[in-house]
């Protein structure tokens, strides 16, 4: 009876998968703004990178005055067609990057840390439960190109 248990798993998967995708139920917290000195942590769900977490990708280093830093992302992110900033408060920017191909809207935080001479980067998938690894490769295209 192998057969039909793991078709019930197969659909039972299927079908947690596609209300991941259709809805919000499986996406980390949006934008949330800086929170005690950083950026939100990622959830559960396999469909976010962050430069504060343990394992993750390690921030962006800059050299020189932090309002250049903060200059710099802000005309990296203008510059580029997919992407939207949607607030700059302080040393913090919430941009949202869109997909080329289908438009899905992921969510991108950068905390500039003037006295770390650090850019903390958090970029998140709005839905979804996996991302295959999208999110940790926008922030080495944006290391990349910094």
């Amino acid at each position: 009876m192998k057969g039909p248990r793991f078709l019930r798993l197969g659909a039972g998967l299927a079908a947690f998968a596609f209300v991941c995708a259709t809805t919000s139920s499986c996406a980390g917290p949006r934008a949330a703004g800086p929170v005690d000195g950083g950026l939100a942590p990622c959830s559960w769900a396999p469909n976010c990178a962050c430069t504060q977490e343990e394992g993750g990708p390690a921030p962006l280093v800059f050299d020189g005055d932090a309002a250049d830093a903060l200059a710099r992302l802000l005309a990296f992110l203008e510059s580029s067609d997919d992407v939207r900033v949607e607030r700059v408060d302080g040393w913090y920017v919430h941009a949202v990057f869109s997909t080329p191909t289908l438009g899905f809207r992921d969510d991108v935080e950068l905390l500039v840390v003037p006295d770390e001479r650090v850019v903390h980067v958090r970029s998140a998938s709005r839905l979804g439960l996996w991302d295959l690894g999208a999110n940790a490769r926008r922030i080495e295209h944006i290391r990349a190109d910094w």
